[in-house]
């Protein structure tokens, strides 16, 4: 599946030979290699570039852990550099790389090489790239799907696109799940407290505490999703993903439990509703 981020590429197309650094950031899982690996690629090569003119690098990959060294790095790519014409170096991860920054800049101090590098840990991200790379460095910030991006491989209607875009986010990862992913805290005291107390949703703190307690109960817990295959007035096919909370599986034993919260008033009610939890 190839979700087009034609806005980012678009950036990185107009920065192209502009003679500094193309730095791409954004939150792991954001889509940030694909820009560059899969999106950009494939325009370089549509272009009618080389591939031998092309130099990727994914710094964080084990093949290529002799590449955090700059005095293994560097001569290697010096090696690639074989004419006049240009090359592009891609390299992923590039936080990774020791000492980077001189690396990089060396780079663009060669005529011929058009340099593209990714980065995404905290200690990278802090710093102001213009000054990080000394006014070489041209900043392409990426950001999780847009709805339009998400909608544009989305295989069901607006409405459950929406209800799911709205409940996982736009990391393009999640596209990927026949389930979605859910996170539950093993602790809601400890959740709270970091939180400082905030956002303190009953509905939600509700799932979490059955999530924990059917755990604790030996459970093995799924998120739960049943695709049902339909049709529309027009006889168009829709396709829809229903929901329930949990699926839990002991041995031979399989329970489907939603949980909708109702405030309870009387402790004779909240006893009775809530019997399944206490002794």
């Amino acid at each position: 599946m190839i979700i087009k981020r034609d806005f980012y590429l678009n950036k990185l197309i107009s920065k192209k030979h502009n003679g500094l650094i193309k730095v791409i950031t954004g939150v792991r899982r954001c889509g940030k290699s694909f820009l560059l690996f899969n999106l950009f690629k494939t325009y370089l090569l549509e272009e009618g570039i080389d591939r031998k003119h092309i130099i990727e690098i994914a710094v964080d990959s084990f093949e290529n852990k002799r590449y955090q060294d700059p005095y293994v790095l560097m001569p290697y790519l010096k090696e690639q550099f074989t004419d006049n014409e240009m090359y592009y170096v891609l390299l992923d991860e590039v936080q990774l790389l020791e000492e980077f920054e001189s690396v990089l800049n060396s780079l663009i101090r060669m005529e011929n090489v058009d340099v593209y590098v990714t980065g995404s840990n905290a200690r990278f991200l802090s710093k102001d790239v213009i000054t990080e790379f000394r006014g070489r460095g041209d900043e392409v910030h990426m950001y999780p799907l847009s709805f339009s991006e998400f909608m544009s491989v989305y295989p069901s209607s607006k409405q459950d696109g929406w209800n799911e875009y709205m409940l996982y986010g736009g990391l393009p990862l999640v596209l990927r799940f026949q389930t979605p992913v859910k996170y539950y805290f093993t602790d809601m005291g400890l959740r709270n407290a970091r939180l400082n107390f905030r956002q303190l949703e009953e509905t939600h703190t509700m799932e979490n505490i059955i999530f924990n307690e059917l755990k604790i109960r030996g459970f093995n817990v799924d998120v739960g999703v049943i695709v049902q295959n339909t049709t529309d007035s027009t006889g168009n096919r829709i396709r829809k993903q229903l929901e329930i909370d949990f699926v839990c599986n002991k041995g031979s034993k399989r329970f489907y439990i939603q949980s909708a919260y109702l405030r309870i008033y009387s402790l004779k009610r909240q006893c009775k509703d809530l019997s399944a939890f206490c002794p």
